[in-house]
């Protein structure tokens, strides 16, 4: 390889970076060597930021085209002077669309019925809205693949212990039968044959099972902004839901912690929205996966407090292009 003049403070630059995120030098400890995450002294980048502390990236947006940018990861929050690092987050796919063309007049009514059937109970951010529009949207058309597959499990699970319930309880029922029916009349026959119908639908029903997943009831409306409010929770109680804007506006996101049937706090999966044509469509924004979130950290990540953690150019801000559908 060629010499690199700037690679002579390379070494200066490598071992304050081990010191701030502790090589273990001090203290005789071996520790994860984090510097060799990213090749920032190999490449030069280092050694070039070290001279040029300002030519980080600041004023530069970059576009992820990926499985999409995770809103909250650590080192995307900010960037080296103090700027939002991602500036906007978009589904590019249609995946998480949402098709809003339902029009619900409120009537100061503090609870309406959702698209799934639930009785959804309205917050303090529907006072004064004369109408809302309506969606629906399965969750597995969200969720990353790895994801899908735990919720999938943890579903099923629970769905199976009250299933061996049911059964157990069957069989008690059909032995009880037995013991208080040693010259069963035909009358009492068909009972037992109700009995046995119902333990062979139990049966039947577990090893037939399938899931279609959690579905979420959508309200979007209009407050002088178009906002959307999402059930992902599943029981239809919105008086505490946070409104969303479009993230572009405000870089607001929330966390998916749970879905009916699950562990609680077992997904942790962050989104936000974009309402396009006047409220008639919602754009719900989740990562396919890890991959988009781990790109936009090797070019612009920012760790104030440990610089050796940081991407190539730590003050450019993201643009999050999802690519990859879910569904």
């Amino acid at each position: 390889f060629p010499e690199n003049p700037e690679m002579e403070t390379s070494a200066e630059t490598r071992k304050r970076d081990q010191l701030e995120v502790g090589s273990g030098e001090e203290d005789g400890t071996l520790k994860f060597p984090t510097e060799g995450i990213l090749p920032k002294q190999e490449t030069g980048a280092a050694a070039f930021i070290a001279k040029n502390a300002a030519w980080d990236g600041r004023g530069i947006k970059v576009a992820i085209f990926d499985t999409g940018v995770d809103p909250g990861a650590a080192g995307l929050q900010v960037t080296s002077d103090g700027k939002r690092k991602i500036i906007d987050v978009v589904d590019c796919t249609g995946g998480g669309d949402v098709d809003m063309s339902e029009v619900k007049e409120l009537k100061d009514a503090t609870t309406i019925t959702g698209l799934t059937g639930r009785t959804l109970k309205l917050g303090t951010w529907a006072e004064g809205l004369k109408e809302v529009r309506l969606g629906i949207k399965r969750g597995f058309e969200l969720f990353p693949t790895g994801l899908t597959k735990r919720v999938k499990a943890e579903r099923k699970e629970k769905f199976m212990e009250s299933q061996k319930a049911a059964v157990a309880k069957a069989q008690q029922s059909i032995a009880q039968w037995d013991a208080a029916n040693k010259s069963p009349s035909e009358d009492k026959k068909r009972e037992k044959k109700d009995l046995e119908a119902l333990l062979d639908t139990l049966k039947e029903a577990a090893e037939q099972y399938a899931d279609a997943g959690p579905v979420f009831d959508c309200v979007v409306f209009n407050d002088g902004k178009w906002r959307a409010v999402i059930d992902t929770d599943g029981t239809g109680d919105l008086t505490n839901s946070t409104p969303l804007t479009n993230y572009r506006d405000e870089q607001q996101f929330l966390t998916i912690k749970t879905v009916a049937g699950c562990k609680e706090v077992s997904l942790l999966l962050n989104y936000c929205v974009t309402i396009f044509e006047d409220g008639k469509r919602l754009s719900i924004v989740c990562d396919a996966g890890a991959h988009g979130t781990h790109v936009a950290g090797i070019v612009a990540a920012n760790f104030p407090e440990s610089p050796a953690l940081n991407g190539v150019a730590p003050g450019a801000q993201i643009v999050s292009c999802k690519i990859g559908d879910t569904r």
